[in-house]
């Protein structure tokens, strides 16, 4: 499937279509996914501030509730670059389309326990080899 909108904006572009939104709304922040992982969660998703529109990484969270009548009620607008997401299943999909901006979706903090980050012994620096 690709999806191809008829007026697309740059990423530089929808991020300020999201501080715009936010001010808006009167909300503090927003979210940007950067990347997204296995069943369309996020991978990289920051929280973007409508004060000074700087980014804050966010760990640990998901999407809740995000189905195509979401895409279809809430779509705000579509980027000019688009993703190939290839999904494996009983019939093997392809999806290639441009980051979208919606106007409510619900982010909230996974059930899942975040891994561990490996434990390895500082190296020595004080001896030259």
């Amino acid at each position: 499937m690709i999806v191809e909108p008829k007026q697309s904006f740059s990423p530089e572009e929808l991020k300020k279509k999201l501080i715009d939104m936010c001010r808006q709304e009167n909300k503090e922040f927003g979210y940007y996914v950067e990347t997204l992982g296995p069943g369309y969660e996020p991978r990289l998703l920051y929280r973007v501030y409508e004060k000074d529109g700087h980014q804050e990484l966010v760990r640990g969270g998901i999407f809740d509730e995000l189905d195509t009548r979401a895409l279809r009620n809430e779509f705000i607008a579509a980027g000019n670059d688009p993703m190939v997401s290839n999904r494996e299943g009983a019939v093997p999909t392809t999806v290639i389309s441009p980051s979208i901006l919606l106007d409510d979706l619900e982010v909230k903090r996974t059930d899942a326990k975040n891994a561990k980050l490996p434990e390895y012994p500082a190296p020595d620096l004080t001896s030259a080899h």
